[in-house]
């Protein structure tokens, strides 16, 4: 009897899971809002792992001072965004024009100025000259004294520079 009962139980369930699948596929307009890319992580099972890299997400642009400087615990003065994260320049750079690209500029991506701003801002304290470069990847980035600068996406607030030193060729720009 348990048998029969189970039987007729699965195609209810099927039918079920079936229309909550379905339900998160009403949007065909073909974008995605923060809000739905949020609904659709909060309804992701709890025994999901959470991302182990922040690769696609990116800090947040600052639409005031481009470029500024932060004091740092153990690194001393460090050049940040106007976000407050921390900036890199990568050795194997040798102009203005950026050569990481690809999954390159996912973990280390470009410092790019904000769309509708003309000219980069240093900060008081920054030495040196800010200028942009057009990066291969798509928009303008920002150079310091002709070194394109980057962001490391394991920096996850503003503040942190775990990317200083990684392969010996990621530096944060210190300031003297």
């Amino acid at each position: 009897m348990g048998t029969r009962h189970g039987r007729r139980a699965a195609p209810l369930m099927v039918a079920v899971a079936l229309s909550l699948g379905l339900a998160g596929c009403g949007d065909d307009d073909g974008d995605t809002t923060a809000g739905e890319t949020a609904t659709t992580t909060a309804a992701t099972p709890a025994t999901t792992t959470a991302p182990s890299d922040t690769t696609t997400t990116k800090p947040p642009a600052s639409n005031t001072t481009l470029v500024k400087t932060a004091d740092h615990a153990t690194l001393g003065k460090i050049v940040v965004d106007g976000a407050g994260y921390t900036l890199y320049i990568w050795d194997r750079d040798t102009g203005s024009t950026s050569t990481c690209t690809g999954g390159c500029a996912g973990t280390w991506p470009p410092a790019v100025v904000p769309e509708g701003t003309a000219t980069p801002v240093p900060a008081a304290g920054v030495t040196g000259t800010l200028a942009t470069s057009p990066h291969p990847g798509g928009g303008i980035q920002l150079t310091l004294d002709g070194k394109p600068l980057y962001r490391y996406a394991a920096d996850a607030a503003p503040g942190e520079a775990k990317g200083d030193g990684v392969g010996g060729v990621w530096h944060v720009i210190k300031v003297i």
